[in-house]
């Protein structure tokens, strides 16, 4: 079984992403290295309702941007919306 790379901390990673206020629950994470020097990642994201598609790139966006601060180069992030 692949496990999480060296100094990556999976739940360093979902608190900061939560700080993103359109974000509500990060699931499905899934972390593995593509080689020696860097990491993937994907996972499930449940945005607030009603957002636009230019917003929703936006927030993607944002926050590949805080992963690559995290060590994770690479991130495959699906989204959907809180369906209540």
């Amino acid at each position: 079984m692949d496990a999480v790379p060296s100094g990556i901390n999976v739940d360093e990673i979902k608190a900061q992403m939560l700080k993103t206020p359109e974000v509500m629950e990060i699931y499905h994470i899934h972390i593995w290295a593509m080689g020696t020097t860097k990491n993937a990642m994907t996972a499930h994201l449940i945005l607030v309702n009603g957002l636009s598609e230019e917003k929703i790139a936006e927030i993607k966006k944002h926050l590949k941007h805080e992963l690559e601060h995290l060590n994770i180069q690479h991130a495959t992030l699906e989204t959907e919306s809180n369906m209540e």
